[in-house]
């Protein structure tokens, strides 16, 4: 499964809540460790320079768009991937989203933790983390979403998407 912005903040919950994330952010850091969880990884580009988290209402639930930005802060808003990376306003610091997929002769039980957070002062951080067991052989009647969310705590960390970002303007 290829991690990329798109898919790092897709239900997202801010530790804080409200709107204090909202705002046009410097790409500072954007790195991706594909083997665990231990540290940030590899710098990775994905060709811009700046991105922007925006509170929107969706029919009446709180929503985060994070867009991508180029040098100037102009942003991808007519994007349709724009909205697969969403951050949801919820009482909670990290929202994981479970699921089963077969790959060859085995069932990889997955759990994506998406979390936001405040950094140091103006930064915000945005974190994915991918956990996995791997059953083997396949069976069908194993390889669910309901087996992945009763295993997730078995699971260990197959990889750490990390962008960090300097505020560099409230929101417009």
């Amino acid at each position: 499964m290829r991690l990329s912005l798109w898919a790092l903040a897709l239900a997202l919950a801010p530790a804080c809540g409200g709107s204090s994330f909202d705002g046009l952010y410097r790409v500072q850091t954007y790195t991706m460790n594909q083997t665990s969880c231990a540290g940030p990884g590899d710098a990775i580009n994905r060709g811009y320079a700046k991105f922007e988290i925006r509170n929107r209402d969706y029919f009446g639930v709180k929503i985060y768009p994070v867009y991508p930005c180029d040098d100037a802060g102009v942003c991808q808003e007519d994007n349709d991937s724009t909205w697969s990376l969403v951050v949801v306003e919820r009482d909670l610091d990290k929202v994981s989203i479970e699921y089963a997929e077969s790959e060859g002769n085995s069932c990889v039980l997955r759990s994506e933790d998406k979390v936001i957070s405040a950094g140091a002062e103006g930064e915000v951080v945005l974190q994915s983390r991918r956990l996995q067991v791997v059953l083997e052989p396949y069976d069908a009647t194993t390889c669910t979403t309901d087996n992945a969310k009763a295993k997730r705590d078995s699971m260990s960390c197959a990889g750490l998407m990390q962008l960090v970002g300097v505020r560099e303007s409230e929101a417009r």
